[in-house]
């Protein structure tokens, strides 16, 4: 997905992304991002600006979130790299 639309979906949830992050999500579908983006403003996440050290103290609830069960490789090789 192009980094602009990733900022602007990102805005509209009201958080931003770091340069590292934002790099991480330009590797995945339009559908990948949407599903991280949503799970992360699902959580209730006080910061705006969301990092990698963030991503990773949340990384656990957002798997759950994503994958719970189901067969999304996408999302199982975004975690195993992260």
């Amino acid at each position: 997905m192009v980094t602009n639309d990733i900022l602007k979906l990102c805005m509209s949830k009201g958080f931003f992304l770091d340069k590292e992050m934002l790099e991480l999500l330009s590797n995945l579908t339009e559908e990948g991002v949407r599903g991280i983006v949503d799970a992360l403003g699902s959580l209730g996440i006080k910061e705006r600006v969301i990092n990698k050290k963030l991503f990773d103290e949340y990384s656990d609830k957002l798997r759950n979130l994503l994958i719970r069960g189901q067969e999304n490789d996408e999302m199982h090789n975004f975690f195993e790299g992260v």
